[in-house]
């Protein structure tokens, strides 16, 4: 049963990448229906794989771990305020750290992968 789902996805796909892969022939470039960062075509030069990706994915990158560390920043603010509030209720307070402690440990990963991507290429944030 798997298999016959995994080729109707794989094959609605190609079905719906055809088009968009003349598009990108026909144009120079895909066209993006809202600017991200200022920019509002992403190039192809006949290359609409991961050339497109690897530029979609540097232009959302930044957006993503702001994002992210907003998550992060609130869940500490939310697990501050139940530690507060939990009074002399233990199973409380517990939750309320875990949150806090969960919180700055995905701080902690999204400090690392920007270390690290800045590391590997350091015009990345640029």
């Amino acid at each position: 049963m798997s298999v016959r789902l995994f080729l109707r996805v794989w094959l609605l796909l190609g079905a719906l990448a055809a088009p968009l892969r003349a598009l990108a022939a026909d144009a120079g470039g895909l066209y993006l229906l809202e600017p991200i960062g200022g920019v509002s075509a992403i190039p192809t030069n006949n290359n609409p794989g991961l050339g497109v990706f690897g530029f979609y994915f540097d232009l959302l990158y930044p957006w993503v771990v702001g994002m992210a560390a907003a998550t992060a920043v609130l869940m500490a603010v939310i697990g501050g305020i139940q530690i507060i509030q939990a009074g002399s209720d233990q199973g409380a307070v517990g939750n309320g750290k875990n949150r806090l402690l969960l919180s700055m440990a995905g701080l902690l990963i999204i400090l690392a992968s920007a270390t690290i991507m800045n590391v590997f290429n350091p015009t990345f944030y640029r």
